[in-house]
């Protein structure tokens, strides 16, 4: 880690602000710390949830081992069903995935 140019980081701050180094530190800190939830940039709101948030949910709660769609049973992967908001999963092979996820069109 470059401490040098952090602490530039933190001076220019505390010049901008007008306030000594130390003060700058303590409030730039608490900035920076207090990212959760609805402070966060990405937030989305309550009960929503992006995309990967829902594909990661769904590996941590279906253990497959045959693709629903097609009965393969290499590269299975877990997709949320679509409109179920994240509560409802299946398991698909990576070929039926991307065409649930009408991703197939991307690959050319």
């Amino acid at each position: 880690m470059d401490y040098r140019r952090t602490l530039d980081i933190f001076s220019k701050y505390a010049d901008t602000t007008g306030q000594d180094i130390v003060t700058a530190l303590t409030d730039l800190g608490t900035k920076l710390a207090d990212q959760k939830g609805s402070n966060n940039n990405n937030y989305k709101g309550p009960g929503k949830r992006g995309y990967s948030a829902d594909h990661k949910e769904a590996a941590k709660k279906i253990k497959a081992n045959k693709c629903s769609r097609c009965g393969s049973t290499k590269d299975i992967q877990r997709a949320v069903v679509h409109g179920s908001n994240g509560k409802k999963f299946t398991s698909l092979c990576r070929s039926c995935h991307a065409k649930y996820d009408n991703m197939s069109k991307n690959f050319k």
